[in-house]
């Protein structure tokens, strides 16, 4: 599996020497054999693996709350396994954590998926909600337990939760990246998914 064999590339990275990784997979009701190639990752690699399997989809930030319940790290990394969002930033963000930000933000400069309901979301709810996030939208993110547990608290329901933990806040920092094209499988976001969303 792709998304493994780089993140077995980001954990040999050096700043990750006396760090423990653990890995929370969320099959968010998916109709092929992901949840069948989670058990098979889990029994390849000699990782602390949960695989948490919802009974039908709930969409991406319902399942983000559900890995987030399941996580016991003291800092937590949220990423896509469709590799739109590179996991080698991961290391570039934990070196701006380690340096005392609780929350580390990869925000899109440019993105080769482009979309124009994206762009106008991130555009309004950054004009009309919430100010303070970075421009170009984001999913990557690393957050400590603190922000976690805040989240889980509040419990919202049908919202951005990744985007409502810059509204907690916290002081921050971003990176900037170029998002690439989904190379595996099709996102289940559909127009009015997005637009009850937003």
């Amino acid at each position: 599996m792709p998304l493994m064999e780089r993140m077995q590339l980001v954990e040999n990275d050096k700043i990750f020497e006396n760090v423990k990784f653990e890995y929370v997979f969320v099959d968010d009701g998916s109709t092929d054999n992901t949840f069948e190639k989670q058990l098979f990752i889990k029994e390849k690699y000699p990782l602390k693996i949960k695989i948490i399997k919802l009974t039908r989809n709930f969409g991406s930030y319902n399942s983000f709350m559900a890995g987030m319940h399941y996580a016991t790290g003291d800092c937590n990394v949220y990423l896509h396994a469709d590799l739109q969002d590179p996991p080698e930033l991961i290391p570039n963000l934990y070196r701006n954590y380690i340096k005392g930000y609780p929350l580390v933000i990869a925000n899109r400069q440019e993105r080769e998926d482009k979309s124009f309901f994206s762009i106008l979301y991130h555009y309004l709810v950054k004009k009309y909600a919430i100010k303070n996030i970075p421009t170009g939208g984001f999913d990557l993110i690393l957050f400590n337990r603190e922000i976690k547990q805040h989240i889980i608290d509040i419990s919202e329901k049908n919202t951005n939760n990744v985007y409502l933990i810059t509204w907690l806040g916290y002081p921050y920092v971003s990176i900037p990246y170029n998002r690439e094209k989904r190379v595996h499988g099709k996102s289940q976001w559909s127009f009015w998914g997005k637009a009850k969303l937003f």
